[in-house]
């Protein structure tokens, strides 16, 4: 077991568990850019599944081995708003590497979510292969992505990345005059999979107050992104035919969103937590696949195959 830490001056620390205890060093980045410096560190995610780790700088992600401490790769990024960095990492088993990266992180300058997605040329192979010997005798491995696709999500509102291969959000809906226009009467990826005609009407508070989710699922591809407008508390509901108060209260904007399980996010609305799954949730033992690694890897590479079977709800 590894812990990474890094402080307010950029300072990198790995603690590592042993038997007389937990043992600390000072990780000194090899490869570095000079011009760079080694500060500037905003984010640190962890890629257990193949020892690796991303360290987000203000406009560039590094693409770090645990064990050498070698920066492998070094993305280039817009202005990246501080703590907005996430990704996705589908781990192809048997080659042991990365099917594909995705960064996600929020442009500093116009406040968009950018999504970058990094692929092989060979849709069954892979961006980067770990050989742990290699990697212990700090010998810098090969980057091998392709092809980039690149997208930009205005007004993202609050969101996630989701270990199913998804990108979930929620966001206000914007009014009649606004820039967005109201969406066609064409069959969506929801209609499609047994969403109804009713799940995008305006709400009954007024079409301004309407908030609206949305979900990316093919991220080697540059389609659109699908929305569905978020339906009423069922307390509301019953407040107009039963003359009730309504139960849910009127919010400017979202509370905090969090993972849950591993296809669905929950998010405060008020004094209301709602729960937006992307296709099927399974409750009974969640904690136990995140347990392990080999469990976590087999349900990366799914992605490809149960992507089309996406479809959102929403829970109260």
């Amino acid at each position: 077991m590894s812990i990474i830490t890094a402080s307010r001056k950029s300072c990198i620390h790995i603690v590592n568990q042993d038997e007389d205890g937990w043992a600390s060093r000072e990780v000194k980045l090899t490869h570095q850019d000079p011009e760079r410096g080694p500060r500037g560190i905003h984010s640190l995610i962890p890629i257990p599944s193949l020892s690796l780790y991303l360290v987000g700088r203000s406009h560039a992600v590094d693409l770090v081995d645990l064990e050498s401490s070698c920066i492998i790769f070094t993305l280039r990024t817009e202005a990246m708003k501080q703590g907005s960095l996430r990704h996705i990492a589908p781990v192809r088993v048997q080659h042991n590497g990365l099917a594909s990266l995705t960064l996600a992180y929020v442009d500093a300058d116009t406040d968009d979510l950018i999504v970058r997605t990094y692929l092989p040329e060979d849709e069954t192979g892979v961006i980067y292969s770990y050989n742990p010997v290699d990697a212990k005798n700090g010998h810098r491995q090969s980057w091998a992505a392709e092809r980039e696709v690149t997208r930009r999500v205005r007004r993202p509102g609050a969101w996630e990345t989701l270990s199913n291969g998804s990108i979930v959000g929620v966001r206000r809906r914007p009014t009649a005059n606004g820039t967005k226009k109201q969406p066609q009467a064409t069959m969506s990826i929801f209609q499609r999979l047994g969403v109804g005609q009713n799940d995008t009407k305006p709400s009954s508070r007024g079409q301004d107050e309407a908030w609206e989710a949305w979900v990316i699922s093919h991220l080697e591809t540059t389609g659109d992104i699908e929305e569905r407008l978020l339906d009423e508390h069922p307390g509301e509901r019953s407040s107009r035919t039963r003359g009730h108060v309504p139960s849910q209260l009127m919010i400017s904007e979202l509370g905090p969103m969090a993972k849950f399980g591993t296809t669905s996010v929950a998010v405060g609305f008020g004094n209301v937590v709602k729960v937006i799954s992307v296709g099927h949730e399974h409750f009974d033992n969640t904690q136990d696949r995140f347990r392990s690694g080999g469990d976590m890897r087999s349900m990366m590479i799914r992605r490809r195959k149960t992507a089309g079977l996406t479809k959102i709800r929403a829970s109260y």
